[in-house]
């Protein structure tokens, strides 16, 4: 890896300048993004492999960013899943995820095979990025996910899971998560 700050960071080596990255760093704010935006939808940057690249490399173009981050979307596991998302400009679920709905909605049997956009995006962002920068992904954290589908910000007051959501998380979401 020839980002020896990013590196360091990763191995907890102390250093003077730390990596720099944001979270959102192909944002509203971003000039870059917003010029994409003009021409393709929000679903249509993160599940083209090509604009996904694109859109990630802006960032690291315009102010020399240490790592570049997959540009795409937390909830699309959830989608992969068989849960039913448009954005609109945000995310919308046709229906929520519930008790008695799970088997319903959650029908894709190879959920992986529909996130291959992700790998292929990660290939091309890799290919164009200078060998000098990193890169990183990320997907929806099990609880994030669970949050979302089930339309709620917070799954219990008393931070307690009912049985069904421990459920969901056991059998759908933690080995999606852990194949991708």
């Amino acid at each position: 890896m020839p980002n020896s700050r990013f590196k360091n960071a990763l191995n907890r080596v102390p250093q003077e300048i730390p990596p720099i990255w944001f979270m959102r760093q192909a944002g509203r704010y971003h000039d870059h993004y917003q010029n994409l935006k003009k021409s393709y939808s929000f679903v249509e940057l993160c599940k083209s492999p090509a604009l996904s690249a694109q859109t990630a490399l802006g960032p690291i173009e315009e102010f020399d960013f240490d790592v570049a981050i997959l540009f795409s979307d937390i909830l699309f596991p959830l989608e992969s899943l068989g849960m039913d998302l448009i954005y609109d400009p945000g995310p919308i679920f046709k229906e929520n995820l519930s008790e008695k709905n799970v088997t319903k909605i959650f029908t894709n049997k190879n959920p992986i095979s529909s996130l291959e956009f992700q790998g292929e995006a990660i290939e091309r962002t890799m290919e164009l990025l200078p060998k000098d920068k990193s890169m990183i992904g990320f997907i929806g954290g099990p609880w994030t996910l669970l949050s979302f589908a089930s339309a709620k910000n917070k799954l219990e007051k008393s931070n307690k899971l009912k049985s069904y959501q421990w459920s969901i998380l056991e059998e759908h979401i933690y080995p999606l998560l852990h194949q991708n």
